[in-house]
Formats: structure tokens, C-alpha cells, sequence
């Protein structure tokens, strides 16, 4: 059935699987959402059925949730199925698909930051180095600009102002233009980059193929990484050289500071327990028994 946006008259009879497909088709996802939206749609269809709007109701939710939990599915992959089914579910209402949003988002819980560590990403930075230098490019470049992968595969070289130092970035997941600094180390390694004068810096289109020559790289050293780490990994070592929390959130592009705030977490732990064993040893008798 073909639908039209602004002309077509729903009455909150459309089948979800149809209501999905214009949402997806009419709101310019980058290839990673459309893969999100449609995995969501095909899991909610799995647990509560391709029914019409007006057939849905607060138990199909509960459904929805119970199918999750029996999967044993980590809390905040449940938060994100859910918080990406109450977006699908408020255009809906917009568009006079459903007439109310009867998701009931999951909570997230809070996460510790996960670095690779220092020797273990000297490692990795070598085993690519020494297998394929254009691999070697594109990881530590993905690192030093503490990008998300898919920015990585679009960020292009006239968005670089070398003149001023900074980065044009389109960030996929805000869909904005973030002007970002370019720090020195980072600077220094895209000039030595073997790169074209313009457009795309890497020629890579498929994740898929991105991921298989990480996972490759796992395998032969025993590591257990993902590739958003290096971001994580990234940020942590700006928060551990003193980086203020505003520019480290400029440079990671964090909307919220409390995600910023992560990333300072454990050297506060780390500070509090050094201040607290110096005292501690300040305190200590000038002759031991």
C-alpha cells in the first residue's frame, strides 16, 4: 500500500509493519538507524504481532518487555529498543498512525567508561602498522579525532582548517555540524596521512567490512575490544592529562556534560585515594616498632 505523508488519511487503521516503513522511508537515517529502526520493528512484530494501531494496547508493551527479559538482554539494550519504539510511536500520533504512545521506555543504567589500555592499544596500533598501512590509518585516526566510526568513513579533507585548527564534523547521531578542535598530535598524523586532496578520506562504505578487519585483529592478539573504544579510550586520556570537562565535552561533542563526566569519574577515585594514603602516611610515628 503506498502511502503520501501530508494527503492520506489513516483513520489508526495501518499495520504497524506499513506505519514503520514510512517512518524509516521519511526521515533521512543514516544507514546505522534505518539497521536500528528495522531491527526494532522486526523484534516488536516478533513479540506483539503486525496488528493495527487501534489494536495495540499497554499490554502488547508488557509483551514487548517479557520478550526482551527472556532473551536475557543486557538493561540498556532494552532502554535503547524501547526509547527508539516511544520515538516511532510520537510520530505516530503526529501522522495519525496511533492515536496514543503506549510505550513504556526502560531505564538505562549508568556504565564505568571502558578504556583499552595503554600497552594493549600500542599493541593494536602495531599489528596494523605492520600488516596494512592504510588499516594502521584509519583506526588511529578514528583515535586521535575520538570519532564515532561512521564519522571516520564520512568525514572528508576540506573539513579539515588547518589554518585555524579546527574540524567541520557531521555528526551522524546529533544530524549537526560540530566545529571541533584539532589537537596537535591528531594534526600532525592527518598531514602524514596518505589521503586525497578532497572528498572522503577513506574509501570504505561497508561497517561490515571495517568490523571484520577488527574483529581479525581481536582474534590474533587475544583481545576482546570493540571499535568504539578507541573514542572511549581517547577521551579518557584527555580527562587523565587535565583537559577542562568544557573542552573535553567540545572535542568529544557529548550534548549532555554528564556523559562528559564519566570519563573523570575514576581519576577522582584514583586523586581520593592517593590524598588519602599521603595523609595517612603523613600521619605515621617517626620510629616504627
Amino acid at each position: 500500500m503506498e502511502l503520501n505523508l501530508h494527503t492520506t488519511k489513516r483513520n489508526y487503521t495501518e499495520r504497524f509493519s506499513n506505519a514503520s516503513a514510512f517512518y524509516i522511508a521519511n526521515n533521512g537515517l543514516s544507514r546505522k538507524g534505518n539497521a536500528q529502526y528495522k531491527l526494532v520493528t522486526r523484534k516488536w512484530i516478533e513479540a506483539c504481532g503486525d496488528k493495527f494501531f487501534n489494536q495495540y494496547t499497554e499490554r502488547d508493551n508488557l509483551l514487548f518487555i517479557n520478550s526482551l527479559t527472556v532473551r536475557n538482554l543486557a538493561q540498556n539494550t532494552k532502554a535503547n529498543y524501547t526509547r527508539h519504539l516511544s520515538v516511532m510511536f510520537n510520530w505516530f500520533i503526529k501522522y495519525k498512525f496511533a492515536e496514543k504512545n503506549i510505550i513504556d521506555k526502560a531505564k538505562r543504567v549508568k556504565t564505568n567508561v571502558k578504556i583499552i589500555p595503554k600497552e594493549d592499544l600500542e599493541e593494536i596500533f602495531i599489528h596494523f602498522q605492520q600488516r596494512n598501512k592504510t588499516h594502521y590509518e584509519l583506526f588511529k585516526f578514528t583515535y586521535l579525532m575520538a570519532f564515532r566510526i561512521s564519522e571516520t568513513l564520512n568525514i572528508k579533507t576540506e573539513q579539515f582548517d588547518l589554518e585555524n585548527n579546527i574540524v567541520y564534523v557531521d555528526n551522524t547521531k546529533g544530524k549537526r555540524i560540530d566545529v571541533i578542535p584539532l589537537p596537535q598530535d591528531a594534526r600532525e598524523f592527518f598531514l602524514a596521512m596518505n589521503k586525497p586532496v578532497s572528498g572522503r578520506i577513506f574509501a570504505w562504505k561497508n561497517y561490515d567490512a571495517i568490523k571484520g578487519i577488527w574483529q581479525r585483529m581481536n582474534e590474533s592478539l587475544n583481545f576482546n575490544y570493540n571499535i568504539h573504544q578507541l573514542r572511549k579510550t581517547r577521551g579518557s586520556d584527555l580527562a587523565n592529562r587535565g583537559v577542562k570537562p568544557l573542552f573535553l565535552q567540545n572535542f568529544m561533542r557529548h550534548t549532555d556534560s554528564r556523559v562528559t563526566q564519566e570519563y573523570y569519574v575514576l581519576i577522582d577515585l584514583r586523586k581520593a585515594t592517593k590524598d588519602i594514603d599521603a595523609a595517612l602516611k603523613d600521619d605515621e610515628p617517626d620510629d616504627k616498632i
